[in-house]
């Protein structure tokens, strides 16, 4: 049985028996430090593809002559910046990169644009289905449509669609979010706009009539998962636009609804049904809750990881 190094703080018993896992209160330098003491020691290495650090330390795994295998997971990766900065990110993953090294991505979009935007090898991409992270107590916590429409999070998200589309839905809209629309987009009387501290960023996720997801379509990687994934499991019905990755995680018209993308009309419309159909959006909203709970838990996400380190391949790891 492969010995598993973790950086991830994961603490559910599927993890927990099979993995070591770092101390979940170090960060910066001396995460690093820890990561790169448990190389000789481990068949396996899980990275995380979001923290520099385990990138540094996936860097030096690939110059030792037997390295372990190394997971990478959630390498949301973007070409964005100058083409300085672009070349930059080029070079890390080819710094740490080898034979020895799976990517764990968040959708089957990915699978195909992963390899060709960073130039690693086809057969070590793997669409591993990401899940929502909410804990017992959120999970049990009443939610309602009492509240206005809720968009939230910064990461490739179309405001611009979002506040042109609710201008003409009478109800409010709040978007929680620090990436402020540019100067001299107009916000509508009826949208709030604004960070939120986590607290009223629940809050408003849990009475929301609905949850509008306007994403951007790009052509290197998905988006929105997690905020998907964890409105969905509250039981909200989302209208979200159909970008890369969005439809592995939902059926439309049964568990969410779907938009095109860059759209305000179509998701004017979407906003409006909600209003005029709250028994079926009711319908959705319950539909969400029971597929998500069902198909997209953390310990079913850590079993299909654990399955994909033992090479036990399936539906989900698959190219």
């Amino acid at each position: 049985m492969a010995r598993i190094f973790s950086t991830y703080p994961w603490t559910r018993p599927t993890w927990r028996c099979r993995a070591d896992v770092l101390e979940s209160d170090l960060s910066g330098f001396r995460r690093l430090l820890g990561t790169l003491r448990a190389l000789k020691s481990y068949d396996v290495l899980v990275l995380d593809g979001f923290e520099r650090g385990d990138l540094v330390a996936a860097a030096v795994v690939a110059r030792m002559r037997r390295p372990p295998r190394v997971i990478i997971l959630d390498p949301t990766w973007k070409l964005d910046g100058s083409p300085v900065a672009r070349r930059a990110t080029r070079a890390i993953v080819s710094a740490l990169d080898g034979a020895h090294v799976t990517y764990g991505v968040l959708s089957r979009f990915e699978v195909d644009s992963f390899p060709k935007t960073w130039g690693v090898s086809a057969n070590r991409v793997v669409f591993l289905p990401w899940h929502f992270d909410l804990s017992e107590d959120e999970l049990r916590t009443p939610s309602s449509t009492n509240g206005p429409f809720f968009a939230g999070g910064d990461s490739l998200r179309d405001y611009g669609t979002a506040l042109a589309a609710a201008a003409h839905v009478p109800a409010r809209l709040v978007i929680a979010t620090r990436a402020i629309p540019a100067n001299g987009v107009s916000i509508p009387a009826n949208v709030t706009v604004g960070p939120e501290s986590r607290q009223q960023y629940d809050l408003l996720l849990r009475e929301a009539i609905a949850v509008v997801l306007p994403l951007e379509v790009r052509a290197d990687r998905s988006s929105g998962q997690g905020t998907l994934l964890n409105a969905m499991a509250h039981g909200k019905t989302v209208i979200v636009t159909d970008s890369p990755g969005v439809l592995d995680y939902l059926r439309p018209n049964e568990t969410a609804l779907v938009v095109s993308p860059g759209d305000p009309a179509a998701l004017r419309a979407a906003m409006q049904w909600v209003l005029d159909h709250p028994d079926e959006s009711g319908r959705i909203a319950r539909n969400a809750r029971k597929d998500v709970l069902t198909r997209f838990g953390p310990d079913l996400y850590l079993q299909r990881l654990v399955d994909l380190i033992d090479g036990q391949t399936s539906q989900w790891f698959g190219t």
